[in-house]
């Protein structure tokens, strides 16, 4: 899958794009290299716009009970207390962020996930002010150029 992010101190964010195919194992792998970018810092939240691609169908509670601890558990304790917005693009998605939310609630570490269908109250969620422009390398786009391409799926 391609995969870009940003990272933005200013809002305390970081701004993760998924395109293509989502396979089992990228996400851990994808946060294992935002961890090592300079520009990180624990405590930051996360947004990952995932609206261009579909999860996986073999992801579930199930899967995720089985898997996080050993593909998360020392992840989650370096990124800290965190939310992570994850923006979906359809009701099998959503579904499966929810499933991962509910069986990561009892954990130590402290991250909140939450998926939703629209960017507007995922930058709400995330406290994003309501102007922000995600800059990803070589490109800028607003809330509302997102939105519409999320709508466009």
């Amino acid at each position: 899958m391609a995969t870009r992010y940003y990272i933005d101190a200013g809002v305390n964010c970081v701004f993760i794009e998924h395109a293509g195919e989502f396979v089992r194992g990228e996400g851990p792998a994808n946060l294992a290299e935002i961890l090592r970018d300079p520009a990180f810092r624990p405590g930051m939240n996360f947004f990952r716009d995932c609206s261009s691609t579909t999860l996986p169908t073999e992801f579930g509670y199930e899967y995720f009970a089985r898997t996080k601890e050993q593909s998360m558990g020392a992840i989650e304790k370096e990124i800290g207390a965190v939310k992570m917005a994850w923006l979906v693009n359809g009701a099998h998605d959503f579904t499966i962020i929810h499933q991962m939310s509910v069986s990561s609630r009892l954990t130590t570490a402290g991250v909140q996930r939450r998926p939703f269908r629209g960017i507007e109250s995922a930058f709400n969620w995330l406290e994003l002010p309501a102007d922000y422009q995600i800059r990803f390398p070589a490109i800028a786009a607003s809330r509302r150029q997102l939105a519409a391409h999320a709508a466009a799926y």
